[in-house]
């Protein structure tokens, strides 16, 4: 985000402000120097106006981020991890169930291993987009374990239903 001053001018007879109705003589408006938020970090003021008119004068409300640049990591994005194991057993429970329902359902094998791979893969998916709505980053990582867990309920439901 880049800061710079624009000027605001603060006109008489804002609540508060000194002039005819607290005795004292009118003052001309004067000018006041705000910071300004650039929410989209553009340098260029034409390329920023559609943001500062959807979303404020000032820019003080960032617009919200849908794309998939990464943004800056806090900390590191490690391999293994303790999250890298949630997500691993999310999915394979997320997997197992979704199986389980598909066969519940009276749907054999392949289409009940397709449906609770989408399952589990759209669940993994969501929750990256989740985690880059919030400012986290959208981990590759994450989906990579995600993948193997997904894996590892397909594997254990093949040999569940002989």
């Amino acid at each position: 985000m880049r800061v710079g001053p624009i000027l605001v001018l603060a006109a008489a007879g804002v609540a508060g402000a000194p002039g005819p109705a607290t005795g004292q003589a009118a003052t001309a408006p004067r000018a006041t120097a705000v910071p300004s938020v650039d929410p989209v970090g553009m340098r260029d003021a034409a390329a920023a106006a559609p943001y500062r008119l959807a979303f404020g004068a000032s820019g003080a409300t960032a617009p919200p981020r849908w794309d998939l640049r990464p943004a800056a990591p806090a900390q590191p994005d490690p391999w293994i991890a303790e999250d890298k194991a949630r997500h691993f057993f999310a999915s394979l429970m997320i997997g197992a169930v979704a199986y389980g329902g598909a066969t519940a359902l009276s749907v054999e094998w392949p289409e009940a291993g397709v449906a609770a791979g989408a399952v589990a893969g759209a669940a993994g998916i969501a929750k990256e987009f989740s985690d880059r709505s919030r400012g986290r980053p959208f981990s590759v990582r994450d989906l990579v374990w995600d993948a193997a867990g997904v894996g590892a309920a397909l594997l254990l439901a093949s040999r569940a239903r002989r």
